[in-house]
Parts: C-alpha cells; structure tokens; sequence
C-alpha cells in the first residue's frame, strides 16, 4: 500500500497516458471529497488501482476510514 499523491506539474509529464486519464476520473468523479479521495488512495495506491476495485471496496475503504475520524472527533466533518 502506497500513499500516493496528485502528480505535480513534472510528474504529470512523465505519466502515462492510462495513469494520467486515471487521475482526471477521479478528480471531476462526481461527488467525491477530497478527504474521500486521500482514503481511497490510501487504501488501494495509486489512481489506476482505485479505479479497478469494487464499489463495495471503495465503500468499505473511504467508510472505515471516516469511522476512525469520527470516533476521535465526532464534531468534525468526515468529508
């Protein structure tokens, strides 16, 4: 499990292709938080194996995570 993060303006020149049509989905996936994201991205990696897990997955995933939030501060937003 790797924590990655949004390519910056020299690693977006040395993605691929595939890599970056990946980060564009799930930057403009609609209704996505950031915080939704930085889970997700936690959990699978990069963009691409986020993009290939379930919806189950991805639920579990950014749910378990905003559990453990929430139990160390209920009063602050999940996402």
């Amino acid at each position: 499990m790797t924590n990655a993060a949004p390519p910056t303006e020299q690693a977006a020149s040395t993605l691929d292709a595939e890599e970056l049509r990946a980060w564009l989905r799930l930057a403009h996936a609609k209704g996505l938080r950031p915080l939704a994201l930085h889970a997700l991205l936690g959990a699978f990696g990069g963009p691409r194996e986020v993009l290939s897990e379930s919806l189950a997955s991805l639920a579990d995933a950014a749910d378990a995570r905003a559990a453990v939030r929430d139990r160390r501060c209920p009063l602050r937003p999940l996402y």
